[in-house]
């Protein structure tokens, strides 16, 4: 009786996180810049088989400053190609990266916790807003954190004596795909090599399978250099990366820190991670047994948190730290928490909590009935073919285009802007139709293009 209680359960939980990925796909969350970016990497692919960044007709950029690569942009360029090079296309291979970690998680804690640990895990994640916030828009980082909990598993298989091939074969390959897939997933490296610091995993590990391992975990990454870096200086676009929004200075540092002690989202990512802190502290006083796979995590998380501190302050910035964090907690609070009562008294608030913002704050909830989507696909979609467009600020409208007669202007970051010797072409009236933001009026002449139509947020001038 209690086994198919809780079989129900999971599968009722699961297809609940199912029908929160689906929902409204299209409009929630809206499709912004970053979104349109990534995505044009792989219509680009698609459609004119250029992995790259279109700034004019048959003039294009490398990639290289874009911070989500292949193992999303491939997968969506493949369905642009099966299903055609539009947003639902490109976001239905983000509800099978987010069903597929959700999944991988609820494995993975099963085997670290047990059953019952691991449904209030599954419960904590599906009823975590910002998953689906960062999941259902085309960006790495739940992507990222699939392959890095992937990479677990297999670290546990490791840890427990498994010495098949294919099981370091698969531990590399697939913490090298979570390298590869967003830069933030670099800190895996020094997470792991501090983590074995501790436990000395790799003392009894024989020579032949530690350079398998290590040959499957430079293969994504020299793929990686290849696609991302053609053409550009490897130095420079690391330097982009570790200070992408030119943001450090000590200022923004404080600023950030402030926030896990003032905004509600960020203190409570840090009480998750205290919670976790508390835990593990408490095993090894104990000399209980600490898995590589969960101090590898902890250990990321850590750095996950104290890299945000040198961005511009988007919480999407240590997400995936505060994700990880989920994955533990529950499970601790079930197996080494003696009064029952509390234990389950504190995640029972905890996951009311997360469920009630979800369906009244969360950011996926304000969107359900946007029209960003459904407006631009009616006004955008409709220009022909032949009309020369030109798109200022607005990466995201591009899915929107029938074809690729476009120019683009892209201010990416402050340090990053593409097409600025394409403004002129609007000061001469040379495109047919200008697309961007409401406020574009305010930055660009448009004295020979009259407004025809508004579409949420964005304006469609024609010319005179």
């Amino acid at each position: 009786m209690i086994k198919k209680l809780y079989g129900t359960l999971v599968v009722a939980v699961f297809l609940a996180g199912l029908f929160l990925s689906l929902y409204h796909l299209t409009e929630s969350p809206p499709t912004w810049m970053d979104e349109g970016i990534i995505t044009q990497t792989s219509r680009n692919l698609a459609q004119q088989g250029i992995y790259a960044i279109q700034t004019g007709p048959q003039k294009f950029v490398s990639p290289g400053f874009v911070t989500t690569s292949y193992p999303v942009t491939f997968p969506v360029a493949l369905f642009f190609k099966l299903f055609g090079p539009n947003l639902y296309s490109a976001r239905l291979v983000m509800v099978i990266y987010l069903i597929s970690f959700i999944l991988l998680a609820f494995v993975y804690t099963r085997r670290r916790f047990g059953d019952w640990p691991a449904l209030a895990t599954l419960a904590f994640l599906v009823s975590f807003g910002p998953l689906y916030g960062h999941g259902k828009a085309v960006l790495g980082e739940v992507p990222g954190l699939f392959w890095f909990v992937a990479f677990l598993v297999f670290l546990d298989k490791i840890s427990a004596g498994d010495r098949r091939s294919l099981v370091f074969i698969l531990a590399g390959l697939f913490g090298g795909l979570a390298i590869v897939t967003k830069p933030i997933f670099l800190l895996l490296v020094p997470a792991f090599l501090i983590a074995n610091l501790f436990l000395r995993l790799w003392v009894n590990v024989p020579q032949r399978h530690l350079q398998l391992a290590c040959l499957f975990t430079l293969l994504p990454a020299l793929l990686w250099l290849k696609v991302q870096f053609s053409g550009d200086s490897f130095i420079a676009t690391i330097n982009q990366y570790i200070n992408t929004h030119g943001t450090l200075n000590v200022d923004t540092f404080i600023s950030n820190l402030t926030r896990f002690f003032t905004e509600p989202q960020a203190v409570y990512a840090l009480i998750a991670l205290l919670i976790w802190t508390f835990f593990l502290y408490r095993l090894y006083k104990e000399k209980a047994i600490i898995k590589p796979s969960e101090l590898t995590a902890f250990f990321f998380s850590l750095l996950i948190y104290l890299a945000y501190l040198r961005t511009a302050g988007f919480y999407r910035y240590f997400f995936p730290g505060e994700v990880l964090t989920l994955l533990f907690v529950p499970g601790y609070f079930l197996t080494a928490i003696p009064r029952r009562l509390l234990a389950y008294t504190i995640l029972a608030f905890l996951l009311a909590g997360q469920t009630y913002y979800l369906l009244t704050n969360s950011w996926v909830l304000k969107s359900f009935n946007g029209k960003r989507y459904f407006e631009l696909n009616q006004t955008v979609s409709l220009i022909p073919k032949n009309k020369n467009i030109f798109v200022f600020q607005a990466p995201e409208v591009i899915n929107f285009l029938q074809g690729n007669n476009y120019t683009q202007y892209l201010p990416v970051t402050p340090t990053i802007i593409l097409g600025r010797e394409n403004i002129s072409f609007v000061q001469e009236g040379v495109p047919d139709v200008v697309i961007g933001p409401e406020t574009m009026a305010n930055k660009l002449s448009l004295d020979k293009y009259y407004l025809n139509a508004s579409s949420d947020r964005y304006e469609i001038y024609y010319r005179r």
